[in-house]
Order: structure tokens, then C-alpha cells, then sequence
């Protein structure tokens, strides 16, 4: 009723502001105005002093054979992906349940399984000629979804039932580390683990949940002292078909893959992770170096003279040692920075500079922990 008194309040307003405007008795009449909303339930629609109330509905159909409440699917149980049209009436109850035709409507469509990402849907749907359309495709979803359609307070809906999928393949999913470091010599920055993730699919590509998964691992070295291992060599897939593992360095230089196996309808299926690389052990002395930019500097008894000595290490197989080891200096003439950590090409720079105590002959030592766990030290000395 309060919407039929604002529209004849506004038609009212109209007549006295043309009157007041030069308007008399012998002026023409207006021609009938009117507005209109629409958002689901019941809105109005005014022309002059005729109101007309629009009550909208969901459902199928439209005029006697209107059923509210319900959306229309072409099929209700679906395959493992399979798909289905949905359609939905938009109708003014309160005009015989006629279809809401000339102006555009929009009508949204959700369900559990939309909303975790196992159903696929077009949404919203705008519709000028009173329906609204849809595709639903089933990607992992099962054993039921309800869906609803809305369209302000009125609602509509339809319960799909959808087969389970069957896993049909494992696939390797692309590593987001492939260098680790060996056990014992991991970092923040390169650790000694590395996740390897797999995805249980069906035959439509689309996740798989609840299926067993075996890992086992090829290529690590029967000799190692510390062998790689996994963090766990069973686990079931999670909804999308994800399952994971983890590899964890050994001792030795090796490179790993993780081999994921299932059981499916056609028999066991296997695949393989990219392969992992375990490298970069501790450093040797015959693979550690010390040198100079300047052997001879022009800093006899002159102060502050800079030389840039730099530190190159290796492992017992020739292999950079990549980060995680601090290198300490000392000298007997000058000042030298007292250490540096070596980056991922196995190298650091500090600075010596010249001053007392004065030796035309300054020696400086490196040295760090080796590969027999014992402190090893290298000398350089410089020549003023």
C-alpha cells in the first residue's frame, strides 16, 4: 500500500509545478507517468493513478502451468562430468504468473559444490524475456548438489545427482624446488627437503578424492651414509585429487625421483616427479682457494690501502658449495673483515686494508670447517 501512496504523491507534484509554472483550467492534461522497480518479492508500478503490483516468482513454466520453487534441468543424474542445462522462470505472480518480459533481470545461480570448485556454472544470468539459462558441469562433484537460483527474496532449486568419479591416472605436478641441499648442510634459503605433489584425476582430467596412494623413490645411492628418505610413503587424495609427500636429503650427491602409484578399474598406474637434485656437500681443502686483486699494494706505512680477497670452496666431487658455510679470516699485518658466508657459486669477498701492525709481508688465513670435521685453515700473504 505504501507504494501506491508515493506514486500518486509524485504524480501530484508534477500537476503543481506545471501549474505554477503558467499552467490553467484550459491546459492540456498530462500524459500519464509512471515507475517501476523490481527485485524479487513484490515492488510496484505506477501510471498516473493506476498502481500495479508485481510479485515475482521463480520456477518452471509460466502462466497455470507455473510450479514455484523449482528450477527446470534437462537431466537430474549426471556422470562423473557430466553436464546439464538449467533454466529458470521469472514471473509476476500477481499478473497470472506472466513472464517478466522488457526489462533485464538477473538471476544467480550457487551451490556447495560451485562454491568449492568441483561444479562449474555460468553466473549471474541476465534475462529480458523472463528466462534464465544456464550450463552445470559436474568437475569432481558427487554424490548430490543442490542448486538454487535467486533472484531478490524469491528462490528456486533443484537437486542434480552425480556419479563418483573413478581414478583413472596420477599426474606429476611441476616441483617448486629441485635443489636441495644434503642432510646436515640445509638452510633457510636451501633446505635439505623438498615437496613433490601429485593429482589423482579421472578420465575427464578433473580431481579425484579418497583414493590410496603409494610413493617409493628411485636413484638414490645405495652407499650413502645417510639415505633420502620420505616423509610418508602413503596417502590419500584430497578433494581436487591433490596428495603430496616429502623427499628428504641424505648424505650423498645424488639425484632422486619419487615414483606415485595407484590402483585403478584398468589395473596400477604410475608416474613419476621431476627429478630432485641432492648436492653441495661441505668443503676440502684441495678444493679451497684464497686470492687477492692486488698481491702488491702501494701501502707500505700508509694507511687505509684496500685489497679485496676473495674465498672459493668446493666439495670432494668438484661442487660449489652453495651457501651456509662461514669462512673466518685473520691476519698478522694490517686489519682484515673477520668472515663472510659463501653464496650459491661457492664464493665471498672481504676487504684487507693496510695499517699497524706494519709487515711488508702480511699474511691472511681462511679458514672454515672441512670435510673431516676438523679445522682446516688457507694462507695468502701480500708483498708491500
Amino acid at each position: 500500500m505504501s507504494g501506491k501512496i508515493i506514486a500518486r504523491a509524485t504524480a501530484l507534484t508534477l500537476t503543481a509545478l506545471l501549474a505554477a509554472c503558467g499552467g490553467d483550467s484550459g491546459s492540456s492534461s498530462l500524459a500519464d507517468t509512471g515507475t517501476s522497480s523490481s527485485s524479487g518479492g513484490t515492488t510496484s508500478t505506477n501510471a498516473g493513478d493506476t498502481t500495479q503490483e508485481v510479485t515475482v516468482g521463480l520456477g518452471t513454466g509460466s502462466g497455470d502451468s507455473f510450479v514455484e520453487g523449482q528450477i527446470e534441468s534437462d537431466i537430474t543424474s549426471l556422470a562423473a562430468g557430466g553436464q546439464t542445462k538449467l533454466r529458470v522462470y521469472v514471473v509476476n505472480k500477481s499478473d497470472g504468473n506472466s513472464l517478466i518480459t522488457g526489462s533485464d533481470s538477473e538471476v544467480r545461480f550457487s551451490s556447495t559444490c560451485i562454491s568449492l570448485n568441483t561444479a562449474i556454472i555460468n553466473s549471474p544470468i541476465t534475462t529480458s524475456d523472463g528466462i534464465a539459462e544456464t550450463t552445470y558441469t559436474a568437475a569432481g562433484c558427487s554424490p548430490t548438489d543442490l542448486i538454487e537460483a535467486t533472484y531478490g527474496s524469491a528462490t528456486a532449486s533443484v537437486k542434480l545427482n552425480i556419479a563418483a568419479p573413478s581414478a583413472d591416472r596420477i599426474v606429476s605436478v611441476p616441483l617448486t624446488t629441485n635443489s636441495i641441499a644434503p642432510s646436515g648442510s640445509g638452510s633457510t634459503s636451501r633446505p635439505s627437503e623438498a615437496r613433490v605433489t601429485f593429482n589423482v584425476v579421472d578420465q575427464n582430467g578433473d580431481g579425484v578424492k579418497g583414493v590410496d596412494v603409494s610413493f617409493s623413490l628411485s636413484g638414490d645411492d645405495p652407499n650413502a651414509t645417510t639415505p633420502v628418505t620420505l616423509g610418508t610413503n602413503k596417502a590419500v587424495s584430497s578433494t581436487g585429487g591433490e596428495v603430496s609427500t616429502l623427499v628428504v636429503a641424505g648424505s650423498s650427491s645424488t639425484v632422486v625421483r619419487v615414483i606415485a602409484s595407484i590402483e585403478t578399474d584398468s589395473g596400477t598406474r604410475n608416474t613419476e616427479s621431476q627429478p630432485i637434485a641432492i648436492n653441495s656437500l661441505i668443503p676440502v681443502d684441495t678444493g679451497f682457494t684464497i686470492s687477492a686483486d692486488n698481491f702488491i699494494p702501494d701501502a707500505q706505512f700508509t694507511a687505509g690501502v684496500p685489497v679485496s680477497l676473495s674465498v672459493y670452496a668446493t666439495d670432494k666431487n668438484g661442487q660449489n658449495i652453495r651457501g651456509n658455510t662461514i669462512v673466518n679470516f685473520t691476519t698478522d699485518g694490517g686489519s682484515v673483515i673477520p668472515e663472510c658466508t659463501l653464496d650459491d657459486q661457492g664464493t665471498c669477498t672481504v676487504q684487507w686494508r693496510s695499517q699497524a701492525p706494519w709487515l711488508t709481508k702480511p699474511t691472511i688465513t681462511a679458514s672454515t670447517i672441512g670435510e673431516k670435521k676438523a679445522l682446516a685453515k688457507w694462507q695468502q700473504y701480500l708483498k708491500i
